[in-house]
């Protein structure tokens, strides 16, 4: 079952912690993603590692393969995709705004929780 979680909370948590709470973030945020797609990847745990290994440039790999694997999760329960997700996600990241990545794709998995619900 996926939580709808609060966004604004989120983006409040990852300001006030220096940025320490956008791992934890990033972590849920795959935990929800698999549960989506129904194969427990991607793994949250590992793929913040790489983060750190890589000094950040995993990150950008990933603001454009998380909202495909979204975007997959979505179109397997029917339900509307962002298709401009990915190379927004991308184009976001190397700027270095992954935090609004974060944001629009938890927006999009609160839409899966939200349905799941009603």
């Amino acid at each position: 079952m996926i939580q709808t979680r609060n966004v604004a909370l989120y983006v409040v948590l990852s300001f006030v912690t220096c940025g320490i709470w956008v791992f934890v973030w990033y972590v849920l945020l795959a935990d929800d993603i698999g549960k989506i797609r129904g194969d427990g990847k991607p793994n949250g745990p590992l793929e913040v590692l790489l983060i750190f290994v890589t000094c950040g440039i995993w990150g950008i790999v990933l603001g454009y393969t998380w909202p495909d694997k979204l975007n997959e999760g979505l179109r397997e329960r029917d339900l509307p995709t962002n298709d401009n997700l990915p190379t927004l996600g991308l184009v976001l990241n190397i700027f270095g705004l992954g935090l609004i990545t974060l944001v629009l794709m938890q927006s999009e998995a609160n839409k899966v929780a939200q349905a799941n619900q009603a």
